[in-house]
Parts: C-alpha cells; structure tokens; sequence
C-alpha cells in the first residue's frame, strides 16, 4: 500500500484499509448476530404481544423487514416455550405478566 506522503490514488478500499489500521473504527463484511436474554416470563409476555400484534388490523408496519422480524422472533419463542400449548396456558400468562410487571 502506498504511503499518504506519496500523493497516490488512494482509493476508498486504501483509506478503509488505513483507518481500521490506525483503529479508527472497525468494519466488518459480514453480518454479526447479536443475543438478547429474557427470563422465562419475559419472553412469555413478548410472545403473546407480538402474536396480538400480528393477529391484529390495526398494527401496521412501515417495512416489509419489521414483518419479518415479528415473525421471526415469533417462531423462535414458539418453539422454544412450551407453555403456549399447555391447557391453563392463561393462568400462566397471567403470572408472567404479573411477575414482569413487579421487575
């Protein structure tokens, strides 16, 4: 890589190169996944919200990519709480949101 002293053509892949060098900032090509952690009655809470939500005509979203969000994150509690399934899943709903709600 030439020098900055040297007047050439840098180029934006140079000057990314030379700042992330330098610790300017740091970039990344690929996509990282972040984690979020939620308490058993938390995610519970979430669920039945984001379920409502969808299920619902007057939540709208601004872009195709929420939607797709919501759902995601629908389908991964889903199967990850069994509780939905259960027959008194209502009652624990309830203590969910009851137990989320004193957090």
């Amino acid at each position: 890589m030439e020098s900055l002293s040297e007047g050439g053509d840098w180029g934006l892949t140079n000057w990314r190169a030379y700042l992330q060098l330098e610790g300017f900032f740091r970039m990344t090509r690929t996509e990282e996944t972040i984690q979020i952690s939620l308490s058993r009655s938390q995610a519970l809470a979430l669920f039945e919200w984001l379920t409502k939500q969808d299920d619902s005509d007057t939540f709208k979203y601004d872009h195709e990519a929420e939607q797709r969000i919501v759902w995601k994150l629908q389908s991964q509690l889903e199967s990850t709480l069994v509780e939905p399934f259960c027959e008194d899943y209502l009652s624990i709903l309830e203590l969910a949101r009851v137990k989320v709600a004193g957090e």
